[in-house]
């Protein structure tokens, strides 16, 4: 059992199975486990009709929408009327579980605020901002939340840079005064800065005075942008796994869909290159993520051909996404406001997929309500079983926040330094409690994968792996049972890493993920840490293998023997009882370390209340690696582990109870 409560999410896929009188009438084999499955998969498409004052439009059906697909006539099955008032009259519940007559309607207070919850991203490309749009970005974010944000929404803060890349500021959360001074500390963060794209007009200017330097500046103004937007497809991505609504203002001001525009020299890939194709593709996964992106540009008219092109580009993006864009900064909080008034009224349209959709191709769908073009360039793509698990995994790596079905944590783990590179040792901790059983004759089986990466930041270095895994219980016999996946390796260079990995539940195709970072220092340097690192020690797990992708090789029956050990704890889901082991390791240049050094104390809200006494040190090849248990109960609250050494180190992470609130 993994440390922290387990939290069971909901999934959205643009793959829905959905049952119907007809179909019951021709159940499918039956599942060698015993479960039956009938339906039809659809394409579901959501649209947000205005009429031409901005106004949503309340009261459709399904026959007043005309759906094109690839520019042919295409047959709609259903239509869900998800607005403010869904029980409004001439609504009609077509959602094809029942006939209509057969399903109650819904009373009259439901709405979409409460029965499909809107989350917004309010998402800073900062690697496309000028110092003076990010100004009137942030200017614009608060003003927003101030303003237009409505009680209950769920607002998140992303930002992207070219140096720092992704980040979340916050998670989602409907306080507006944490949102403001999220705002406001993104504000004045100096890693959020980014210079490239002030520099523009200088690398246009070298272009002008110097033919050579062209294609060059062109070129790194293409892989920019790539960079750039593929981090928001990213994010985009990893909004599937949450339930509801979705909706990014995604603020702008450089961005640009056809780069070599601004160093006009021939015969070079790199003038010809654009990013068009992939702003299609992020279309498809907006759809599929039911996600609405308005591109903010906080430029000028006045920005020549910086502001045609960007533009362009937000005109690409609302089209392709169900958004709509601004063309200066004196429409922006227009735009914004528009964005939040066109979600409160939702129809979600399925469809058939064609009879070859199995090839995963990509299509164009415009749609009219009334004889009025709602939207006229969504993409959609139809996935087979394999394409839908991969776009699946790749959410739930993108962003493992989002991933919450199965409790997963993830940790890096020095094992020992030697002259200049670490030992380390990965570690993926599955809660198989929450993997589902099948019976299989006198016993239970359960059925999962693990995959994830681990990165060296800078691109220097990057590990893919992947395994699949079963195992078989007695039906009477206890459970409480955690699968930690281990891996090794060995000449690890000092340096930045990352680790991200994901679970599946095989038969539910369910996910849950996580990610840890940590620094490796030189172990030649004197003052070099490590960690520190939160584990649970004694949890009862079985130890298994994590291969690297190119071993993976079928799925491996677990004949494990069953033991207690540590398992990596995530920051933000701390068990208030179980004990916590928090380790560290300092590289002290091979000389010792003074006795009674380091100080190390915690905090709880920022204040102290606990110093620990002389560590428990033990030998990590050239470094220590020093141990602080904490045994007794905890209360609820934000707690920092405090590591006195120079540099110093520290470590926060919030204990929540499951069961309810405590004091500390």
């Amino acid at each position: 059992m993994l440390p922290g409560p387990k939290v069971h999410c909901g999934l959205v896929f643009l793959f829905l199975l959905l049952a119907t009188p007809a179909q019951a009438e021709k159940p499918q084999a039956p599942h060698p486990f015993g479960i039956e499955t009938t339906g039809v998969t659809l394409l579901l498409v959501d649209v947000y009709p205005v009429d031409d004052e901005g106004r949503p439009i309340e009261g459709l059906t399904k026959k007043d929408f005309t759906v094109f697909l690839n520019e042919r006539p295409w047959p709609i099955y259903s239509v869900d009327n998800l607005c403010g008032e869904a029980g409004a009259p001439g609504a009609e519940p077509s959602t094809p579980h029942a006939s209509p007559g057969e399903r109650p309607a819904p009373p009259a207070e439901a709405s979409v605020e409460t029965a499909d919850p809107l989350r917004i991203a309010l998402y800073f490309d900062f690697s496309q901002l000028q110092m003076g749009g990010r100004i009137r970005a942030i200017e614009e974010a608060k003003r927003w939340v101030n303003d237009d944000m409505h009680p209950g929404d769920l607002v998140t803060l992303a930002a992207y840079t070219t140096t720092s890349g992704f980040r979340t500021l916050t998670a989602f959360t409907s306080d507006a005064v944490k949102l403001l001074r999220a705002i406001d500390a993104a504000s004045g963060d100096r890693s959020l800065v980014d210079s490239f794209p002030s520099f523009r007009e200088a690398r246009m200017e070298e272009c002008s005075m110097n033919k050579d330097n062209c294609a060059p500046n062109a070129w790194s103004e293409y892989e920019q942008g790539m960079r750039s937007r593929q981090a928001l497809e990213n994010f985009t991505r990893s909004l599937g796994f949450l339930p509801g609504r979705k909706m990014v203002l995604y603020f702008n001001q450089t961005v640009n869909t056809y780069p070599g525009v601004f160093y006009p020299v021939d015969g070079h890939p790199a003038i010809s290159r654009d990013h068009e194709t992939k702003y299609e593709n992020l279309g498809t996964v907006a759809t599929d993520a039911r996600a609405v992106i308005y591109p903010a540009f906080v430029g000028n008219y006045t920005d020549g051909l910086t502001a045609e092109e960007a533009e362009r580009t937000g005109y690409d993006l609302a089209r392709y996404t169900g958004g709509r864009h601004n063309k200066g900064v004196t429409q922006l909080s227009a735009l914004t406001k528009e964005a939040r008034l066109r979600a409160k009224c939702l129809y979600r349209i399925g469809l058939e997929p064609p009879k070859d959709s199995e090839r995963g191709l990509q299509y164009s769908v415009r749609v009219f309500a009334r004889g009025h073009l709602i939207e006229d360039a969504l993409r959609i793509r139809t996935l087979s079983r394999h394409d839908l698990w991969l776009k699946e995994a790749r959410s739930a790596l993108a962003n493992p926040a989002f991933a919450t079905a199965i409790p997963v944590s993830a940790g890096i783990i020095p094992v020992a330094a030697v002259n200049k590179s670490w030992t380390i040792e990965l570690q993926v901790a599955v809660d198989l409690d929450a993997v589902l059983p099948l019976p299989l004759g006198d016993k239970f089986r359960r059925a999962w994968e693990v995959g994830g990466f681990l990165l060296r930041e800078g691109g220097k270095g990057k590990w893919d792996l992947f395994g699949t895994f079963a195992i078989s219980v007695p039906k009477n016999g206890p459970f409480n049972l955690a699968a930690v996946h281990r891996r090794t390796f060995s000449s690890i260079p000092p340096g930045e890493y990352h680790f991200a990995a994901y679970a599946r539940d095989a038969t539910l195709n369910v996910f849950g993920a996580a990610e840890a970072w940590i620094h490796l220092p030189d172990p030649r340097e004197p003052g070099g840490v490590a960690g520190p690192i939160l584990t649970t020690p004694h949890v009862r797990q079985i130890s298994l293998t994590l291969p690297l992708m190119s071993e993976a090789a079928g799925t491996s029956s677990v004949h494990s023997e069953v033991t207690e050990g540590i398992v990596p704890v995530k920051l933000g889901s701390v068990d208030p009882v179980e004990p916590i082991l928090l380790s560290t390791w300092v590289c002290n240049g091979g000389a010792a370390l003074s006795p009674g050094e380091p100080l190390r104390f915690l905090t709880i809200e920022g204040i102290p209340f606990r110093k620990f006494p002389a560590p428990e040190m033990s030998p990590a090849g050239d470094c220590t690696r020093i141990d602080d248990v904490i045994r007794e109960k905890r209360g609820v609250g934000h707690f920092g582990y405090q590591f006195v050494q120079f540099p110093r180190a520290k470590l926060e992470f919030d204990v929540t109870n499951p069961l309810g609130p405590q004091s500390p």
